[in-house]
């Protein structure tokens, strides 16, 4: 999470991007994702009103289904590891956002080959949320 966090910071801190959107789950105090990543963010230097929060990011297609239905953007980096890119990238475009990718890998992680294996299963999940257009809310 630090290394997507940084790659946002340096986007921001170089122009790059107007603001930066943070999603994932804050469903209750062990896994809240949402403050940490916000919280990391403020203390290096962004602003607050430049952090979009999506506190409902459960899986990939509902964090780029909010994208552009909750938040109304058209055009967003995605900014993730190289394993999980890739799927990313293409449930935006599919959502019709102008979707870009960047990789935040800085080394290999450790339990890397398991989010890798992982992977596979998550792209069948994409797949079929894509094919029967999951509604989110």
């Amino acid at each position: 999470m630090k290394d997507r966090l940084d790659k946002g910071i340096e986007l921001y801190k170089l122009k790059k991007v107007d603001q930066l959107l943070i999603s994932g789950d804050n469903g209750n105090d062990k896994d809240d994702e949402i403050t940490v990543m916000k919280n990391y963010l403020l203390s290096n230097g962004i602003p607050l009103n430049k952090i979009l929060i999506d506190t409902a990011g459960y899986d990939t297609y509902s964090s780029m289904y909010r994208v552009k239905n909750i938040f109304h953007l058209d055009t967003i980096i995605v900014i993730t590891q190289n394993y999980h890119l890739d799927r990313a990238v293409f449930i935006g475009r599919k959502l019709h956002l102008n979707c870009y990718g960047l990789m935040a890998d800085k080394s290999k992680y450790k339990k890397y080959n398991y989010y890798a294996a992982r992977e596979y299963l998550s792209i069948c999940k994409a797949c079929w949320d894509l094919f029967t257009n999951r509604k989110i809310e």
